[in-house]
C-alpha cells in the first residue's frame, strides 16, 4: 500500500467501509477488474482526492469569481457549491471506473472465447483430470483475458486447497463475462453429471 493509500485509509476507513457494504456492485466491478486494491482502500482513496480537489477549487474559482463580480461573498458562496457539486461528479467517476474497467474485460474475454474454448474442448479429449486440462490451456494457449480467469481457478485449487467444484464455481462467480460464466457452469453441470468435456 502506497503512502498516499494509506493515509486515505486512515483517515476514511470508516466511512470506506459503510460504503463497501452499500454499494457491492462496485466492491464486485473491482475483484472482476483484478484491480490490485481493496474495495475499502479504493474508496478510501476516492474520497481524499475528491476532498482534495475540493480544497483545490474552492480558492481558484472564488478568486475567479470574485474578480468578475466584485463580490467576496458572492463569489466564495458560488464556489463552494460549484466545487462540492464538481467534487461529488468526481467521487461518482472515480468508483465507477472499475465498471468501464469490467466491461472492457468483458469484451476481450468474449472476443476470443470461442476459439479458447475449441482449444479447452481438444485438450478435453485426452481425457485428463479437469484441472491438468485446464493447466495446459494456460500453458500454451495464447488467449491472456481468458487464461486470466482460469488461472484464478487454478490458483484456489493450488493455494487454497479447494476442490475443482468450488474451484470452478468460485470462477464462475467472479469472472465478467457472461459467456464466460456460462462456460464454467456447463463445466460444472458436466463433471457432476459424469459426462465427458469433450463432448461438452
Amino acid at each position: 500500500m502506497s503512502f498516499f493509500s494509506k493515509t486515505a485509509y486512515t483517515l476514511f476507513s470508516s466511512y470506506s467501509s459503510y460504503l463497501a457494504e452499500y454499494m457491492p456492485d462496485i466492491k464486485a466491478n473491482i475483484k472482476k477488474a483484478k484491480m490490485q486494491t481493496s474495495a475499502e482502500e479504493y474508496f478510501s482513496k476516492a474520497m481524499l482526492i475528491s476532498l482534495i480537489v475540493f480544497m483545490i477549487e474552492v480558492p481558484a474559482i472564488s478568486f475567479m469569481i470574485s474578480l468578475f463580480y466584485q463580490n467576496y461573498l458572492v463569489g466564495l458562496f458560488t464556489a463552494f457549491t460549484v466545487s462540492a457539486a464538481l467534487s461529488v461528479l468526481f467521487f461518482y467517476i472515480y468508483i465507477n471506473y472499475p465498471k468501464t474497467l469490467v466491461m472492457d474485460r468483458r469484451k476481450r474475454i468474449d472476443a476470443v472465447l470461442p476459439f479458447a474454448t475449441l482449444y479447452l474442448s481438444t485438450s478435453a479429449g485426452t481425457n485428463l483430470p479437469v484441472d491438468k486440462v485446464l493447466r495446459i490451456f494456460t500453458k500454451f494457449s495464447a488467449y491472456k483475458e481468458v487464461i486470466r480467469e482460469v488461472n484464478d481457478v487454478i490458483n484456489d485449487i493450488d493455494n487454497l486447497g479447494i476442490d475443482v467444484y468450488t474451484a470452478l464455481e468460485r470462477g464462475a462467480e467472479r469472472s465478467p463475462s457472461k459467456k464466460f460464466k456460462d462456460l464454467l457452469w456447463g463445466m460444472l453441470s458436466t463433471l457432476r453429471s459424469g459426462g465427458n468435456l469433450s463432448d461438452y
